[in-house]
């Protein structure tokens, strides 16, 4: 079995996080600056063999679209047509930069602006996982 990505996708930073090879574990893996996303994404790719990406697409709690859902979804439009190999699939990221938040302090990281990055690769690792829970 291949790695599967998830993806955080912000309008300024993507997070990011990396399944195991035989899809048991998950962890969180990094960061990027949306503008530099394209070449870190093409080498990632590469390094883990990756045919399966997971996004988590932003929804309100009733299940409707929201304006970052569009948002996400062109995103994922230009990536699908970068990359035509790779089989983007939604999951619902509804409370998990929340979820995130409160893993990171019940590990005793301080959030900081400096930091905030880890928000969105664990927010990630969190999408995955809930993607692994609904197979």
């Amino acid at each position: 079995m291949n790695y599967i990505i998830g993806l955080d996708i912000g309008d300024k930073r993507i997070g990011i996080a990396i399944s195991d090879s035989m899809g048991l574990g998950v962890r969180a893996h990094d960061t990027v600056n949306i503008e530099n996303f394209m070449e870190f994404f093409t080498k990632l790719i590469e390094e883990y063999c990756s045919q399966e990406i997971i996004v988590g697409l932003p929804k309100h709690k009733d299940g409707t679209d929201s304006e970052q859902t569009t948002k996400v979804r062109d995103y994922v439009a230009k990536l699908a047509k970068s990359y035509p190999k790779l089989d983007f699939k939604f999951e619902n990221e509804i409370l998990t930069s929340s979820e995130a938040k409160s893993r990171l302090k019940e590990r005793g990281i301080k959030l900081t602006e400096a930091n905030k990055g880890l928000i969105d690769s664990e927010a990630a690792a969190i999408i995955l996982e809930q993607y692994f829970s609904d197979l």
